[in-house]
C-alpha cells in the first residue's frame, strides 16, 4: 500500500500525468508501476523499443548522434515519446547522468487511462518537436 501511495504522489507531480488525471486513474496506474533503476553513465534502452519513461528520481542527459546535449531531464520529466509516436527507433540517446529510477510504460497505458489522451499525445508531439 505504501508503494501505491508513493506512486500516486509521484504521478501527481509529473507534467504529463499530474492535475489532468483523475485520482481513480492515477490509482489504477500506480498499482501496476514497477520502477527500474539505472546507474550513472548507463545508456538507456529508450530508443530500442517504443515506450514512455517517467523519470522518478535522478538526472538524464539526452544527446543527438553527434553527442551534443539536447536536453537534461530531472524528476517528473519524461522521455521516449519520439519512438512511441513513430514506432521507429529514436535518433536521440539517453544517458544516465546521476543514478535514476524511472517508470517504463511500453504500451502508452498512461495515456489510454486518461480522458486527456489526445491532449497527452499533443504534449508528446510538442516535446518531440522541441527536442
Amino acid at each position: 500500500m505504501k508503494n501505491i501511495i508513493e506512486n500516486i504522489e509521484f504521478l501527481q507531480k509529473t507534467f504529463i500525468l499530474g492535475e489532468g488525471i483523475s485520482y481513480p486513474v492515477q490509482n489504477k496506474i500506480a498499482r501496476v508501476m514497477q520502477p527500474q533503476k539505472f546507474n550513472e553513465k548507463e545508456l538507456l534502452p529508450a530508443g530500442e523499443s517504443p515506450g514512455l519513461y517517467l523519470l522518478k528520481e535522478g538526472e538524464l542527459r539526452i544527446t543527438n548522434r553527434e553527442g551534443m546535449v539536447v536536453e537534461e531531464l530531472f524528476s517528473g520529466n519524461f522521455f521516449g515519446e519520439e519512438s512511441l509516436l513513430s514506432g521507429e527507433p529514436s535518433e536521440l540517446y539517453v544517458q544516465v547522468k546521476k543514478t535514476i529510477s524511472c517508470q517504463p510504460d511500453q504500451g502508452l497505458s498512461f495515456a489510454r487511462h486518461s480522458h486527456r489522451s489526445l491532449e497527452i499525445i499533443g504534449d508528446f508531439n510538442q516535446t518531440k518537436k522541441d527536442r
